[in-house]
C-alpha cells in the first residue's frame, strides 16, 4: 500500500491506499510525541466499513519508517510497519548522523553526536593543556548551509564548558555553571561517513577530519517481508528476505514474482550504520555486483539504501516476521 503522512511537530495525519478490497483505505489522526530518534503517535482511524483506534511507534530513519503499530486488523502489540520514502534520502532530524566520531589514527578523543529536527547535541571529549581529560558540549547546533568551500551542509553553534558538583556528592543543579569557550562546525561529507570538526577553544582553533566509529556488529540476521523501490517513481517489487550474518560474510536471499536472488558481501560495520558490498545472481538471469548502504538496522526491520545491477538505485526496506 501506499502511505501519506503528514506531521506538524504536534499532530499527525496518515492516509494509507490499499491495492485491493482486502486493504481499503484509511486516515488515521492524532497527536505525537517525540523520545530521541522514535516518533509515537495515537488517535482515532476510519476505513471502509471499519473505525477505532490506533497507536504506533516508529524510528525515524533517512529511508523510511519502521516500527511497531496497532490499529485496523492489527490488536497485537506485535504488529509492525514498515515503510520506504518514494523520495530521496531525508537527512535532517532522521538521526543520520547519530554516532561516535573521530580519525581512524588517533584514538582516545572523540565527539558523540545526536541530532533531532534542525538541532543537534554533541559532546567533545579531548585533553587540555596539561594533558588531562577535558569535555565540552555543544547543545545548540543548528543546521546551516551549504558551506561556501564545497557545498556542504554543517551545523554550527557555539561551544560550552560546563563545571558542577562532585558526583561523589548528591547533585546540585544550582551549581553547575556553563562558559562559553567558542564555536563548534560539524560538517559530514557527502558520503555520510566522515565529517570535518571545526571549534574554538579559548582562541585555540582545531580542524579534524573524523570518521563513524564501530565496536561491534549490528546483526541483519533474519527473516523479513519487503520492497525494494526504485526511485524515483518505480514500482515497488514485494520481497521476502533472509539473512545469514556471518563472522566474516553476509549472505542475502530474497524471493519475489521475479524469481530469487543471493546477494553476498564481507560484513561492513560503520558507526551505527551496516555496509553490504559484493556480488549477486537470480534465478531470472540478473547478477553482477550489488552494494547496500547506510542500513539502518532496527529491532522491528532495516531500511536503507540498494544499488544493484539490473534496477535503478531505490531503497530497500524489510519488516521483520518474528519478534526477537
Amino acid at each position: 500500500m501506499t502511505i501519506h503522512i503528514n506531521d506538524n511537530g504536534s499532530n499527525v495525519t496518515m492516509t494509507t491506499i490499499g491495492t485491493d478490497a482486502s486493504h481499503p483505505a484509511c486516515t488515521y489522526s492524532g497527536t505525537r510525541s517525540q523520545n530521541r530518534d522514535f516518533v509515537g503517535a495515537s488517535g482515532s482511524f476510519a476505513c471502509s466499513g471499519t473505525s477505532g483506534q490506533w497507536a504506533m511507534g516508529v524510528d525515524v530513519s533517512p529511508d523510511g519508517i519502521m516500527g511497531s503499530f496497532i490499529g485496523n486488523g492489527i490488536s497485537s502489540f506485535w504488529g509492525r510497519i514498515g515503510a520506504a520514502r518514494t523520495a530521496n534520502v531525508v537527512d535532517t532530524g532522521t538521526g543520520l548522523y547519530n554516532d561516535l566520531w573521530f580519525p581512524a589514527d588517533e584514538g582516545g578523543w572523540g565527539i558523540n553526536f545526536l541530532d533531532q529536527g534542525d538541532t543537534a547535541f554533541a559532546t567533545l571529549f579531548v585533553y587540555d593543556p596539561q594533558g588531562r581529560s577535558h569535555w565540552y558540549s555543544a547543545s545548540e547546533l543548528h543546521r546551516a548551509g551549504p558551506n561556501a568551500d564545497d557545498d556542504r551542509y554543517e551545523y554550527v553553534g557555539p561551544l560550552y564548558e560546563s563545571t558542577g558538583p562532585y558526583y561523589g556528592t548528591s547533585f546540585n543543579p544550582s551549581a553547575v555553571n556553563r562558559r562559553v569557550v567558542g564555536t563548534m562546525a560539524f560538517e559530514p561529507t557527502l558520503d555520510k561517513r566522515s565529517a570535518d570538526v571545526i571549534y574554538t577553544v579559548d582562541g585555540v582553533q582545531v580542524r579534524k577530519r573524523v570518521s563513524r566509529f564501530a565496536f561491534a556488529k549490528n546483526s541483519l540476521a533474519g527473516t523479513y517481508v519487503g520492497h525494494v523501490l526504485d526511485i524515483p517513481g518505480g514500482t515497488p517489487e514485494a520481497v521476502n528476505i533472509t539473512v545469514v550474518d556471518g563472522d566474516a560474510t553476509t549472505v542475502m536471499d530474497t524471493s519475489s514474482s521475479r524469481g530469487t536472488c543471493r546477494y553476498a558481501s564481507p560484513v561492513i560495520q560503520t558507526g551505527e550504520l551496516r555496509q553490504l558490498e559484493g556480488t549477486f545472481s537470480c534465478s531470472d538471469g540478473r547478477g553482477g555486483s550489488f552494494r547496500m548502504h547506510d542500513i539502518a538496522v532496527q529491532w522491528n526491520g532495516f531500511m536503507g539504501w540498494m544499488d544493484a545491477a539490473g534496477m535503478a538505485s531505490g531503497k530497500i526496506e524489510g519488516v521483520r516476521t518474528q519478534v526477537n
